[in-house]
């Protein structure tokens, strides 16, 4: 997100799933996922990998994916996973800050890393060993499947200019952006992307944060929010 309210972040998506216990001849799991398939770069990458999965295995490894919704609730892959009722799911880490406050900073951090650096550190900066490590006391297996650039700060209904125009706003916001608009003032709550239109259309939301400018104009907050900071 943007430094005017210091949300810079990069939602690192995660397959969660416990690890293998033994190699099996063919596996089989249904993967929910927090968001659309249809969403560019941000919900076409697990189909993508299930694809390449089943592709490089010679079609032993099989992963179902579920759009939002359909399997578990796309904000409940994390308890859904942790506790053994789903295989695997995709999902971003900073979702689950209530139970894994790191999970804030790992998944996407206000005036952090670009994606490409972010990789990096993961791959080659012991980044992913803390990110397991971090998951593991929840029976959780983190893969980092994909990232996504830094975002802005969001859509709002009515024009921002000054930090006193947060004061009071409905406003979704996820892991530490949801805090820091705290601070400032607003009432924060947690939504999926897939009830973000109808919340702002209804007034249920002065304003959101989501994604990217291009899977934000796909879910057509345009034109219900038509100042973007």
């Amino acid at each position: 997100m943007k430094a005017q309210v210091a949300q810079v972040c990069l939602a690192a998506a995660m397959l969660a799933a416990a690890p293998f216990a033994a190699a099996q001849e063919n596996l089989r799991w249904g993967v929910p996922m927090a968001f659309g398939s249809n969403l560019t770069a941000l919900g076409d990458t697990m189909p993508w990998v299930s694809e390449q999965l089943k592709r490089v295995s010679g079609g032993t490894i099989n992963l179902q994916v579920f759009e939002p919704g359909k399997l578990v609730p796309a904000l409940g892959i994390f308890d859904a996973v942790s506790t053994g009722k789903v295989e695997a799911g995709y999902s971003f880490m900073g979702y689950e800050l209530g139970k894994v406050p790191a999970s804030a900073i790992l998944g996407a951090l206000p005036f952090g890393m670009e994606s490409p650096q972010f990789t990096a550190w993961v791959y080659f900066g012991g980044g992913d060993a803390l990110i397991k490590e971090t998951f593991r006391p929840h029976n959780v297996y983190p893969i980092l499947c994909g990232t996504i650039s830094p975002e802005a700060a969001g859509w709002f209904k009515k024009e921002i200019k000054t930090l006193d125009d947060l004061k009071g706003l409905k406003f979704r916001a996820a892991a530490l952006g949801g805090k820091i608009y705290q601070r400032l003032g607003a009432s924060v709550t947690m939504l999926p992307g897939g009830e973000l239109f109808q919340a702002l259309e209804k007034g249920v939301l002065d304003g959101t944060e989501f994604s990217l400018p291009t899977v934000d104009d796909q879910l057509g907050f345009d034109k219900v929010a038509k100042n973007y900071s």
